[in-house]
């Protein structure tokens, strides 16, 4: 079910103020994945179907001559066809089988490694981690033979339809061949223009292979990066580490310690390591009754969390009401600012410092900020009943990070300065310490040791963003080589479809290209063509992958974006696949004339068209 979808059923549910509706979060990230998965198969076979068509049709087109001269022994049309029909489902048999068994054996030791990787089935104890189904392999014949069909059907036609006369002398032609004009730019430039826009229809298969091959690697990339350990873990504020003081939140008060004095937070700050340090404290207090805002509060707080009714404990409140204590949270101005921000009503900086307003602490009630924006609270000290402070509400924050002892009445949040100064003896309860260098293992470990140290080392805890980092990589297993896997396979299927392409592309210009080079043409000037070629070919799968790719990454990547990620593009990773795409697609037209250029000298390759 979708998020809109589980809501509308939440809603139908008309569920009371106790009742709440959880989904199981495995599941549901369980079909995401699986849906991502599904478009990477689809991608997958889109690049195979790629290749296979376009060996198939240059492989059939480059001997053209040889069907044509087999007319003049004898051989009818229908014959040529049946021999290529039986030619292509041979070869096409044997790589079916030999795919399919190559890609079982992988099965069974790939797809493991990617359930566990991934996740999915993690919560089924013993359950099958492969399975094999019959049309799984149903479907993947199925597909090699709809891609032999298409594939073989125009070249074999061709091959069919020349005679013995034409097959002699044929030479490779396309359709709308523009009468060209000397004098207009550069010849070297225009040529390789005109080569990349010769043959439309190979030019775009090409193109095409290339780019979802580079699609595939780009959403396969982004997905690695934004999904890392260290992109996923975020602390509160961004902080590297948390320390708790455990004694703060105990039940009775001669059992809780300031233990996160000045002086240790000051050995914190004075850490080359540390760049910045705020802790936040905490005082106990009570908010006595009144008829407005006091009295909303806990009737919706016992409506939503007690089982008894508020009218039952309403004289206790209204008499003792020392008897229901919460806490009055104090937070610095970087905290404040960080806070504040996250406010569906930011507040006034001035008049939060000065403490007129404060914050409160929803606690899950049914209370829409209207509800309580503007209201009055008042506090007094739990020790102290006489000590007493009135704030006017300007915000509300659903965040826990701003939480200490969570009583039935509102926990409020006010500036240190002012629960300073309001309470004798305010308790640190926590500090975030931010590093100068993101993931610093070294200032953490000094860090540690200040803490193992300390005369109240056990009553310390910490929550550290780089232990949460490491957690997570360790979960995530083998996940980024499965991704490099995928995206090498694409990778050798694209360049296997561009090197086939102009291999037969180079072959069969040989007597073109001779031609040029004995009329003054000079090898520097024909490896020149054929670069800048080879940067079209780049250059139009790059076009292609950064704007149909992208869009496409962009939903794929969204399809298994269970964790809320957002979504982004690493530089370093871009710039390296133009690097490679860029080389591969210059060298292979260059290594190519390099090796058939030895063949013979200029007039030898001129005549020996065939």
């Amino acid at each position: 079910m979708t998020k809109k979808e589980q809501n509308a059923f939440i809603e139908n549910m008309n569920l009371g103020k106790q009742q709440n509706l959880f989904f199981m979060e495995d599941l549901g990230a369980s079909v995401q994945i699986l849906a991502g998965l599904i478009g990477l198969i689809a991608v997958t076979c889109l690049c195979a179907y790629l290749l296979i068509y376009n060996i198939m049709y240059l492989s059939v087109t480059g001997k053209v001559r040889y069907y044509g001269l087999l007319q003049t022994v004898g051989m009818t049309e229908k014959q040529i066809k049946r021999m290529m029909k039986e030619q292509m489902l041979l070869i096409g048999s044997a790589g079916t089988v030999l795919g399919c068994l190559s890609g079982g054996m992988v099965s069974f030791f790939l797809i493991p490694v990617v359930v566990k990787s991934l996740g999915i089935k993690s919560g089924y104890v013993g359950a099958d981690m492969v399975r094999f189904h019959p049309a799984v392999l149903l479907a993947t014949i199925l597909l090699v033979g709809v891609t032999i069909f298409l594939a073989s059907q125009k070249p074999i036609k061709m091959a069919a339809d020349i005679s013995p006369i034409e097959a002699l002398g044929y030479c490779p032609t396309h359709k709308n061949v523009k009468v060209r004009r000397a004098g207009k730019g550069k010849v070297i430039a225009r040529l390789s223009m005109e080569q990349f826009t010769k043959d439309k229809k190979r030019t775009a298969v090409v193109l095409l292979s290339l780019a979802t091959s580079l699609s595939v690697y780009l959403c396969i990339v982004t997905m690695l990066d934004s999904q890392a350990a260290r992109t996923i873990v975020s602390n509160y504020m961004d902080t590297d580490m948390v320390i708790k003081n455990d004694t703060a939140c105990k039940e009775k008060s001669e059992d809780r310690r300031d233990i996160l004095d000045d002086s240790f937070v000051k050995s914190i700050k004075e850490n080359a390591g540390v760049s910045e340090a705020h802790s936040m404290i905490f005082a106990e207090i009570t908010v006595p009754w009144e008829p407005d805002f006091a009295e909303m509060w806990m009737k919706e707080f016992y409506a939503k969390w007690m089982s008894i009714p508020y009218s039952k404990e309403k004289d206790e409140y209204q008499n003792h009401p020392e008897n229901f204590g919460s806490s009055l949270i104090g937070i610095d101005e970087q905290e404040f600012d960080y806070l504040n921000n996250s406010l569906t009503h930011p507040i006034k900086k001035e008049d939060f410092l000065s403490g007129k307003v404060c914050i409160v602490y929803r606690n899950g009630l049914d209370l829409s900020d209207a509800d309580i924006i503007g209201k009055n609270v008042t506090c007094a000290l739990y020790e102290d009943q006489q000590t007493t402070k009135t704030f006017t509400i300007e915000g509300v924050t659903d965040e826990n990070y701003y939480t200490a002892l969570l009583g039935y009445p509102p926990t409020i949040i006010a500036s240190d300065q002012v629960v300073k100064t309001f309470a004798n003896h305010p308790i640190t309860l926590k500090t975030s310490i931010k590093y100068h260098k993101e993931y610093d293992r070294d200032t953490e470990q000094e860090i540690l040791a200040l803490l193992e140290k300390n005369d109240n080392a056990k009553d310390f805890s910490w929550e550290s963003k780089i232990e949460d980092a490491d957690e997570i990589e360790k979960a995530q297993g083998n996940m980024p080589q499965l991704g490099i896997g995928i995206v090498l396979i694409l990778a050798f299927i694209g360049i296997m479809n561009y090197m086939n392409t102009f291999v037969v592309n180079v072959q069969s210009r040989m007597m073109e290209l001779s031609v040029m080079e004995s009329i003054g043409m000079t090898p520097k000037q024909i490896l020149g063509m054929l670069v800048r070629e080879g940067v079209l070919y780049a250059g139009g799968a790059w076009l292609v992958t950064l704007t149909v790719g992208m869009g496409a990454t962009y939903l794929l990547y969204e399809s298994m974006n269970y964790r809320g990620i957002a979504f982004s593009v690493s530089i370093l990773p871009l710039l390296f696949a133009v690097g490679i795409s860029l080389l591969v697609c210059t060298m292979v037209p260059v290594l190519t004339w390099i090796i058939l250029e030895k063949n013979g000298t200029v007039v030898e390759r001129i005549k020996g068209v065939e």
